[in-house]
Formats: C-alpha cells, structure tokens, sequence
C-alpha cells in the first residue's frame, strides 16, 4: 500500500466552526500559518490514503496529539488538493498509536475553488456616515411620531405689531377739522404690484382707527370705505431710503359725556405706490440631537426619522427635509402682498438644488377681514358716539385678533418631528 499521504496537526488555529466569521485564507497560506513555529504540533509525510470517514490513525505519540485543534491532510498520489479540519477528538490507541476524530472544514476547504458572480449587496456598513449622505428607504416601521420641538416660527410670523387697513376712495385734507373737506380719489394706483381703485388707508393705534372713522362719519364719507381688514406691521418699510407710507393729520370733534366738545388730532397713513412684493427672510435650525435618546446611526437623523413639519394652522402641513437644504440651517422667504385677508407664501431657499423652490412653497392662512356695513356704523355711531369713544378701536382691533387667531391668523407654525430612537 502506498503510504504518501501527509498530514499537518496545528495548535490555536482561529477558526470559527459555526462560520458565522470566517478568514478566507488561500491554501497556501493556511498552510504557511499551520505549519510556522507558533502552530506546528506534529507532521507525517508517510501515512496511508486518507478518506473522509472522519477518523484516523497515526503513528504519533498521544500526548503531542492531544493539543492540536486543527487538522490538513494531502492524498498526494491522487490529488495535491489539502483538505482541512476541524480535530473532534483524540483517542489513545497504544505507544506511538493515536486515532483522531475530525471534521471536514467546508469553507478553507473548498473557498479557493469557488467562483464568484455578481451579488447585489442588500446592506452593508458605509464609509461615509455623515447626515443626509444615505437617503435609500429603509423597509423598517418608524412607528409614532413625536414631536421634538417647536421651531419659533410663530412669533416670526404673527409680526410685533398689526395695522388696521382701509381701502378708500376718499380721505380728509391735512390739518382740517370736521367739514374741512376732503380729497376724491380717482384711477388706479399700484401695491406690491397688485393694482387696485382705491387709496389703501393704514392706522396703526386705537387713536387713529377712532378718529379717522369718526371723522369720516362727520363729513358724510362713510361710504367711500369699501373694506377694511388687518395686516402685519412687517409688510410695510417704514425706515431708509425707502418709505412705504406717508403720513397724514387730520383733527375731529367728539361730544363728552358731560356735554362738552373736545377736538381731537388722529394721524393716519396712505400706502404708496410699489412695484415689488415684500419678503421676509426666516431660518429654522436642523435638529440633529434628541431629548432622552443618544443617535449612533445618523441615518435616523434624516426623513422619515427626522424632518421639519410646517403647518399654515388651517389644515394644510408640508413636510420638508433637512437633508434636502443645501445650507446650514432651513431658509425660506415668506412673500407677501397687501390685499383683503393678506396674499402670503411660504416658499423653501435653496431646497432640492433649487434656489427659490416655489414648487414646494406653501400658502398661509389669511389674517382677519373686519365686518364693514356702512348704514348700520352710523346708525351705531349715532346712538353711541358719546360713550363708545374709548371703546371703538380696542374692540374692532382685539375682536379682529382673537377671530383671527381661532381661524390661523395668517401664520404659520414649524415643528420638528423624530421617530424615537434609532
């Protein structure tokens, strides 16, 4: 019987038998490492055919053998091909007489004889984690999403102040009292590149609201007010080079409760001729951190894990995603034109490669239009001019704001939103 088989017995050899990690070692060198000083525990050239029963039998002492825990064996005469294995057990037979049990190691086995296709790669880590730079849809439910703040929007939005506007065919001289006169508009003029029949009147106190009212009720013009509504202070460039409005003074007469007369000075303003909308810049902060959870992935930080949520408080919502603002933080412009209710948009800078993206703009919700019947003031006025003075203003005003802000008020609110911990 031929007896050229070999045989390599190794020690400490790391390999995983479940082959759930595995090191693709070449045969060659697998063989290099089994056999260097560190691993060798014993070798023979001479043995008999070797066949893949799973035991063997060796002419080695039994206590050289019983370190090994990894096995090659070459049937030379037939094949130089090494098979590799994983040793089960080893049984004392007599001196110098071993038997091992072994199992076949499929993958170092046979790894170098495969040939690998194309594979398309379902997941796998990635070199570059930053945000926004791994957008693929994930199959995973993000369950309910909560809310992780509000941006402040709203207060940007709602303006610090809020004007009374009168669109008007007629307004009293300057510097006149009751029954001075007053001017007749006539043709067309031009705001924010709407144009309009009428002179847009402003008052912006309670003073000026009563007085221009009163007055116009005194000189039997109550019927050149066609409406009148409220818009924000911020629509208007009332500084620079640059003035929107022009300022007016007119004086009334009011009847005391004490049957006196007082004369009373109200100052109010016309809206001059513009061509242009009005603009006002806003930045939202990107939420990339979150409260009670520490985010390792930060693919969670981007949609459908984490987004801005704008809402115009009247049932519509957008939602815009971070990773699609090319800036450091979300910038919009809100655009606005002075008409009946307010004309304002919402529109995203800078946003999907796109400067100004009208396409994902948004339209707010209106501000208040204040009920005008002309008759049924002055039957009002007449009955209670003398004791509503103080009164008139704050109640058109406030009642204007509060229906206003049951209804949206004209504004616009931006929430962030996360899915939880990722």
């Amino acid at each position: 019987m031929l007896e050229n088989s070999k045989v390599i017995l190794s020690k400490n050899i790391k390999v995983d038998r479940e082959m759930k990690n595995v090191l693709s070692y070449s045969p060659t060198q697998l063989i290099n490492l089994m056999t260097d000083n560190t691993h060798l525990v014993a070798s023979d050239d001479h043995c008999s055919f070797i066949r893949e029963r799973g035991t063997l039998q060796i002419d080695i002492d039994y206590s050289r053998v019983l370190g090994s825990n990894y096995m090659a064996y070459q049937n030379s005469d037939y094949s130089n091909k090494w098979f590799f294995c994983w040793v089960d057990e080893v049984l004392y037979k007599g001196n110098n007489n071993t038997e091992i049990v072994f199992t076949v190691d499929p993958f170092e086995t046979f790894y170098s004889d495969l040939d690998f296709e194309n594979a398309y790669v379902i997941r796998e880590h990635v070199n570059d984690d930053t945000i926004g730079a791994n957008t693929i849809p994930e199959d995973i439910s993000v369950g309910e999403i909560t809310q992780e703040g509000d941006t402040g929007f709203i207060t940007e939005l709602r303006a610090t102040a809020f004007y009374v506007a009168i669109d008007v065919t007629a307004i009293p001289k300057d510097g006149t009292g009751d029954g001075g006169g007053f001017l007749h508009f006539q043709g067309a003029t031009c705001v924010n590149g709407l144009f309009r029949g009428s002179v847009v009147v402003i008052l912006k106190d309670d003073d000026g609201l009563t007085g221009f009212l009163h007055r116009m009720n005194k000189d039997d013009i109550l019927d050149d007010i066609k409406n009148m509504y409220i818009v924000p202070s911020w629509i208007f460039n009332e500084t620079g080079i640059v003035n929107d409005l022009t300022q007016h003074n007119a004086k009334t007469t009011f009847d005391n409760q004490d049957g006196t007369t007082s004369e009373e000075t109200f100052y109010f303003y016309t809206v001059n001729y513009s061509a242009d909308h009005k603009t006002l810049n806003l930045n939202v902060d990107k939420t990339t951190s979150f409260s009670g959870v520490s985010i390792r992935n930060n693919k969670c930080k981007v949609y459908p894990y984490n987004y801005l949520l704008v809402s115009n408080n009247i049932g519509g919502n957008t939602i815009y995603k971070y990773e699609d603002f090319s800036t450091a933080n979300c910038q919009f412009d809100l655009v606005g034109l002075l008409s009946i209710g307010g004309s304002f948009k919402l529109i995203p800078k800078n946003y999907k490669g796109i400067e100004q993206n009208f396409d994902e703009s948004m339209p707010l919700a209106k501000y208040p239009t204040c009920a005008w019947v002309s008759d049924s003031y002055t039957s009002w006025l007449t009955q209670n001019a003398a004791n509503q003075y103080a009164n008139i203003a704050t109640e058109t005003i406030m009642g204007g704001l509060q229906g206003g802000m049951t209804g949206g008020f004209g504004g616009a609110i931006a929430r962030s939103f996360d899915a939880g911990s990722c």
